[in-house]
């Protein structure tokens, strides 16, 4: 498996802090690192699988929806999206480290945590199909639907 990490420019240029050493990780010719902008996607390198982490309850709506029209462009058929995020209840009343964090991200950027049923409408309204949500309770659950 070839893995590209994409970020903007100031994290890319600290990567080669992070890296194991050889000897820990001796497949790590195998990670690469590129500078990308998923508002941006000409940008975005091609994989056959995206994975978002903390990314989309950042956002505000019409910003998510960019990032997800770009993502779902640079998939070839049958390529996934596995997203990293909390997941409200149904009911969105918990569990509370998500209610928290919903609340903040709403103050600070304009996003917010969503439901499943909520990430499901959301993915399936930009071609997603397949969305299956699963809580970790951990920082973050998983949310994963695939291109058709």
């Amino acid at each position: 498996m070839k893995i590209t990490v994409c970020d903007l420019e100031p994290a890319v240029s600290l990567a080669h802090h992070f890296r194991p050493s050889v000897e820990a990780c001796p497949n790590q010719a195998n990670v690469s690192f590129a500078v990308g902008d998923f508002f941006k996607p000409k940008t975005i390198p091609k994989a056959e699988l995206y994975v978002l982490s903390h990314v989309l309850h950042d956002w505000s709506e019409d910003k998510v929806d960019l990032i997800l029209s770009n993502v779902y462009r640079c998939l070839p058929s049958g390529g996934g999206l596995l997203i990293c995020e909390r997941i409200l209840n149904e009911d969105k009343r918990g569990p509370l480290p998500s209610l928290i964090f919903s609340l903040l991200m709403l103050v600070s950027t304009g996003g917010k945590e969503r439901s499943a049923p909520e990430f499901k409408h959301l993915l399936e309204k930009h071609g997603f199909v397949d969305v299956q949500a699963k809580r970790v309770y951990f920082t973050q659950d998983a949310i994963f639907c695939r291109k058709m």
